[in-house]
């Protein structure tokens, strides 16, 4: 399973101001989990809502490592991301994406907020390079208040994939936090149907 976000939301903008990240560590559902460093300041958010979510499309990503994901993945800049198909349900189809976009709300900073988006699977992840077995990962995402962000999965097996063993149905789960608190969940149902409605 690769992870994709996109840092300032589905239109197109410049390069230098978007980012999608690949969390390469789970060819299975949802292994990874995107934590970041705790706030000094929990008043910075008052909310985090989920305003959209389903099967992701983007164009012209370019990848780098990610310096803050605990199991090695990269972070991919990309001109646009969108949500294609809003559902809930999807079909385990290498190449897919899917996720969701959210928006942090509170008082206007000028500094980028850090927030913890974990991706819970319902199936464990044996690492290829330790052995190690994980259901989770996690990387620091910079968010901007009042600006949306695009953070997802992409399923993938073979050499793309850090985990031994193919793609498996089952459930993964986005949880957004901020200081230690839990602010929105999205789940997301992989079938192996292809049928998303």
């Amino acid at each position: 399973m690769q992870w994709l976000c996109n840092k300032y939301g589905s239109t197109m903008v410049d390069a230098t101001n978007t980012a999608m990240i690949f969390l390469r560590k789970a060819p299975i559902v949802g292994c990874m989990i995107i934590l970041g460093c705790i706030a000094k300041d929990p008043d910075r958010v008052q909310a985090i809502n989920i305003i959209q979510y389903g099967i992701m499309e983007y164009r012209g990503a370019v990848a780098e490592n990610d310096k803050t994901s605990s199991i090695g993945a990269e972070i991919t800049r990309a001109p646009e991301i969108k949500i294609a198909i809003p559902t809930s349900r999807i079909p385990l189809r290498e190449g897919l994406s899917y996720g969701i976009a959210f928006v942090v709300e509170g008082p206007a900073a000028s500094q980028p907020i850090p927030v913890n988006v974990i991706l819970r699977s319902s199936h464990p992840c044996v690492l290829r390079t330790t052995g190690a077995v994980v259901y989770q990962n996690d990387t620091v995402l910079n968010v901007r208040v009042g600006i949306p962000r695009y953070i997802g999965g992409r399923i993938v097996n073979g050499k793309e994939s850090p985990c031994v063993g193919p793609s498996v149905p089952g459930i993964a789960t986005f949880e957004i936090y901020y200081a230690g608190k839990k602010y929105a969940e999205q789940k997301f149902l992989i079938v192996s149907d292809g049928n998303t409605m």
